[in-house]
């Protein structure tokens, strides 16, 4: 089932989540190690800043897609909504421990919480996103949707 937003015959969308998703798993990874040693916590801020960023660059073509080329009343519709829900629930979260931090080098324990369970949500919605291609077949071109899972 070919993607509407694409270069060629490669979905644009894949293409631009493999940098928030990397920013906000090392973002969480860096405050941990930032409050184990009480240190550089500037870093994880900074890295969930270019997440939450990537994430909203990487939102526009996956919409584009759930909207245009995935059939409405099918499963991988459904599956797609829970998906594109649950990313904007992860950017909210680690836009929360963004700015609950104060300034870039502290932090409290509403955003290590926030990032911590974005980085768990995260991991469900890749999850999801990856039932979308290997089981629904969305974004890979010249095979029609399956719909049985």
């Amino acid at each position: 089932m070919k993607s509407t937003a694409r270069i060629g015959t490669h979905p644009i969308h894949p293409m631009l989540i493999a940098f928030p998703l990397s920013l906000y798993v090392l973002s969480f990874a860096a405050d941990v190690w930032a409050g184990l040693t009480d240190k550089y916590h500037y870093i994880g801020y900074y890295l969930a800043i270019g997440a939450v960023v990537g994430a909203a660059i990487a939102a526009i073509p996956g919409v584009i897609d759930l909207l245009t080329a995935i059939p409405e009343g099918t499963q991988a519709r459904r599956t797609a909504w829970k998906h594109g829900l649950l990313n904007i629930g992860v950017l909210l979260l680690f836009l929360i421990s963004i700015l609950t931090r104060g300034h870039p080098s502290s932090m409290t324990y509403l955003s290590y919480a926030t990032a911590g369970i974005g980085v768990v949500l995260l991991a469900f919605s890749g999850w999801l996103g990856g039932t979308l291609v290997y089981d629904h077949k969305v974004g890979v071109p010249d095979v029609p949707l399956d719909d049985r899972r």
